[in-house]
């Protein structure tokens, strides 16, 4: 019965999260029709800022039911305090390459968040988004174990939450200077106005 109930939880979070990228995707299309439509903004301009607006309100829906749901009833409290700890100690019913996989997987939860950030609001810094990340990463961690969802509670997962939306931030910058517009700067409260479609609403 709890088998099934977990399964069930399971299968509920992945529809929502599928559900919501179509959901998203489709109000992206609509948000930019309309801002080229009202504004003076470009495609580009607009098509950015609605993926933005868009890819934040999906990734924080993501995150939470990742981090938030709980899959487990009763589950026991698992801390890890210790950087880089998930390497070192892996389960004798865990196989080798299992921390490789939480990993990557716990940097591409949070990449998403961190383009969609930068693309919104471009005169946000790298740092900013790595602080206000690790806070969000820490919030989860704090609550998976407080309320025990049977998850380890771990430093390398507010690392590699916050890596991730680091990654997400600089692969925005990357394709900035490939067309040729002066992304924010990397750290500091210097503000880039005069992208193309207008500054920041």
């Amino acid at each position: 019965m709890i088998r099934r109930l977990i399964l069930n939880f399971e299968q509920a979070g992945l529809a929502i999260v599928l559900w919501a990228g179509i959901i998203a995707a489709l109000a992206t299309v609509i948000l930019t029709i309309v801002r080229m439509k009202h504004t003076k903004a470009t495609l580009g301009g607009a098509l950015a800022r609605s993926a933005g607006e868009m890819g934040i309100a999906f990734s924080l829906l993501a995150i939470a039911i990742v981090g938030f749901w709980s899959y487990q009833v009763a589950a026991p409290r698992s801390l890890n305090l210790i950087p880089f700890g998930d390497f070192l100690h892996i389960s004798d019913d865990a196989p080798w390459w299992s921390p490789i996989q939480f990993t990557f997987a716990n940097i591409l939860l949070f990449l998403p968040l961190g383009v969609s950030v930068q693309l919104r609001f471009r005169h946000i810094s790298v740092g900013n988004i790595a602080l206000g990340a690790a806070a969000l990463a820490a919030l989860i961690e704090a609550w998976q174990w407080i309320f025990g969802t049977g998850r380890v509670t771990s430093t390398d997962d507010v690392i590699f939450n916050t890596l991730g939306a680091v990654l997400g931030a600089l692969i925005v910058r990357g394709l900035a200077r490939l067309y040729n517009k002066p992304p924010p700067p990397i750290s500091g409260a210097r503000s880039w106005r005069g992208a193309e479609g207008g500054t920041d609403e």
